[in-house]
């Protein structure tokens, strides 16, 4: 998700529904991102439910955002970088939740990137990853 702000103070949320693993999960929510002067915010309300053949061992949620702004005199780079992470190890027959949101400050902010992941490792090692928004 993108979000290109059109004034000092700007919010964004986009939600998304996915499935992976041949439909063994389902990936769905919505991510938020907060812009303002000095002061942002980024999150997460995601829920991966698990469906019927599933082999999950191991569950890892997270959503990164980076933000973009102004650096030095007249340039432009990233000027916050951080994640939100959850991992999940037993009791696969329950959903798995992350409700959470995460501040931060940066001058100068343009505008940001986030996305949410579910990275799955099954029961024979192997992992496959879904994003919110490839």
């Amino acid at each position: 998700m993108v979000l290109w702000p059109l004034a000092e103070k700007s919010s964004y949320t986009e939600k998304f529904d996915k499935t992976g693993g041949f439909g063994k999960i389902k990936f769905s929510g919505a991510i938020t991102s907060n812009i303002n002067l000095l002061h942002h915010s980024y999150g997460v309300r995601m829920t991966v439910n698990f469906n019927s053949g599933h082999d999950t061992s191991k569950a890892e949620l997270s959503v990164t955002n980076t933000a973009y702004g102004v650096v030095g005199g007249n340039g432009f780079g990233v000027v916050y970088e951080g994640s939100i992470d959850s991992t999940k190890t037993n009791d696969f027959s329950k959903a798995y939740t992350l409700n959470e949101m995460k501040d931060y400050g940066a001058v100068g902010v343009v505008y940001t990137y986030t996305n949410a992941k579910i990275r799955i490792t099954t029961t024979s090692g192997s992992t496959y990853s879904v994003r919110a928004f490839e």
